[in-house]
């Protein structure tokens, strides 16, 4: 028996201890429901980071900017217009009628109030860092706002669009304790919370006053609905099969596969910013050596099938946008590279390290997080085929996290979310800035990467970051090698928008029932 038939045989089982009358999907009722792997008590992104309370919070808040990432374009959202008054001054004109949905009024108060929130010295999140650019908001008039940037700041509109959700400064301001916001929000986006509740689910019902949403964040035409917690695969499978979930996301291609047989759903492939990258220790920080050697490098980067590592999760399915050619998308604002990354040549691999002395390959541990585990052991699979035994070691982000402070990670496979943002910023102060993250300890990539976050003519940021990333590339220095693919199963009742680049693979916006 295959594994898929072992899966799907076990989902059957636990279909018949779940129900013994599978419910038909509830477009009848107006009534969506999601399953997701990650409970949650919050839909408050910011306090409880992750796919999920992303996915709740673009339901309920809004920023300022949309960024369609179809398109790859900005769009007015709670703001009408924007302009650039000088270097650091940013200023916002915010569209006028919109209502919390207590009815209260939104307005420059609640943009203020927000980011004075999240740069306040006493604020503390996992990803503040986000907003560290912003010396102070100020209020011009009634729905006119300043943002007065510490230096000059390209990225200020991609990083306003991204995760920026603007809340109510009438009702969070008051809360003693800032989390307890995520269980009861007030928003102006296109739902509204009617429960939050970590065992079962969060249901949100549709906003009518949510008439401001551009074609980036277009309403969903969806009544009701309730995202479930679902904490297992299999019995995410044995939902679906039940009838008592309509979508699922980040299953394996063989699970989705299977169950898009079932003539209620259909399977679409859907793509984020996130991919998968190669990262070695060339600052011998663990003291395994070999890397400092650039044909060693090479020969790593050589034996990568790029064409192969996706299907893990893709199948015979096309990625919507591919797999990455560097270090940035082509639609993230300031991207620019020229240099081809390495090709695929078991052969030459071989002889490079035959020429560094090692051709009876090493041993070499490959970290990586226990989320994309699948896509390391494909990955040490392909380098055994050249000598180099790589062993897997999956780990939870905290040891991880642990790890690289102690400098005892060799050789890293693991998922970069580019950012999360449609801009190169992240991925520069990310990977190229002195600290524990830093195995490169390269000063000229450094100073790059200070001159990339803040070069404010487009032209200009583009050429620098093609002279960083080319240089990533020709000394391989890290090695992008597959972009993250993200299999989504759901009824046959809704069309989903595909192909948007964003972490959950999909916003309730991209669905609608037919």
């Amino acid at each position: 028996m295959t594994k898929l038939n072992l899966t799907s045989a076990a989902a059957l089982v636990t279909v018949a201890a779940i129900t013994a009358a599978p419910a038909l999907a509830q477009k009848s009722k107006d009534n969506f429901r999601v399953g997701f792997l990650e409970a949650t008590q919050s839909v408050d992104a910011y306090t409880d980071p992750k796919p999920e309370t992303n996915f709740l919070s673009s339901a309920l808040f809004d920023t300022l900017v949309e960024f369609d990432g179809l398109t790859g374009k900005f769009e007015p959202l709670l703001a009408s217009s924007w302009k650039q008054i000088d270097a650091k001054t940013l200023e916002l004109s915010l569209k006028k009628g919109i209502k919390w949905t207590d009815g209260e009024e939104f307005n420059a108060d609640d943009v203020v109030y927000t980011f004075g929130w999240l740069t306040n010295k006493k604020t503390r999140l996992r990803f503040k860092r986000n907003w560290n650019w912003i010396a102070r908001t100020e209020k011009v008039d009634s729905h006119t706002v300043r943002l007065i940037a510490k230096r000059p700041t390209p990225f200020a509109i991609p990083r306003l669009a991204q995760g920026s959700y603007i809340f109510p400064e009438h009702i969070h301001a008051a809360l003693a304790k800032k989390a307890v916001f995520g269980t009861k929000p007030v928003g102006t986006s296109m739902y509204r919370a009617v429960q939050v509740n970590r065992n079962t689910g969060v249901k949100m019902v549709k906003n009518p006053g949510y008439k401001h949403g551009p074609a980036g964040k277009a309403a969903s035409n969806i009544g009701k609905v309730h995202v479930i917690p679902v904490t297992d695969r299999g019995t995410q499978i044995a939902q679906m099969l039940a009838g008592n979930i309509d979508i699922v996301r980040a299953l394996t291609f063989d699970e989705a596969e299977g169950l898009a047989k079932d003539p209620r759903y259909t399977f679409t492939l859907a793509q984020s910013l996130s991919y998968i990258y190669l990262y070695f220790d060339l600052a011998n920080r663990s003291g395994i050596g070999v890397f400092k050697d650039k044909r060693v490098r090479e020969a790593v980067a050589m034996a990568v099938n790029r064409d192969e590592i996706p299907t893990v999760r893709s199948g015979n399915k096309k990625l919507p946008r591919g797999n990455p050619k560097a270090l940035c998308w082509s639609l993230q604002t300031g991207c620019g590279f020229s240099e081809p990354l390495p090709e695929f040549n078991i052969a030459k691999a071989k002889k490079l390290l035959a020429d560094a002395g090692l051709a009876d390959g090493f041993d070499v541990k490959l970290t990586a997080f226990n989320s994309v585990k699948d896509f390391a052991e494909v990955i040490s699979g392909q380098l055994r085929k050249i000598g180099i035994r790589a062993t897997v070691n999956a780990v939870t982000f905290p040891a991880y996290r642990k790890r690289q402070r102690d400098g005892k990670i060799e050789l890293m496979a693991n998922a970069w979310s580019a950012g999360a943002m449609a801009d190169v910023a992240g991925t520069m102060g990310f990977y190229f800035s002195k600290g524990p993250r830093d195995y490169i300890q390269n000063p000229a990539l450094h100073k790059l990467s200070r001159q990339i976050n803040g070069a404010m003519d487009d032209a200009k940021r583009r050429e620098l970051t093609k002279q960083l990333l080319d240089t990533v590339t020709r000394e391989r220095l890290i090695i992008p090698v597959s972009g993250l693919p993200l299999p989504i199963v759901h009824s046959t009742d809704v069309t989903l928008r595909g192909g948007r680049i964003q972490p959950s693979g999909f916003y309730i916006s991209d669905v609608n029932w037919k």
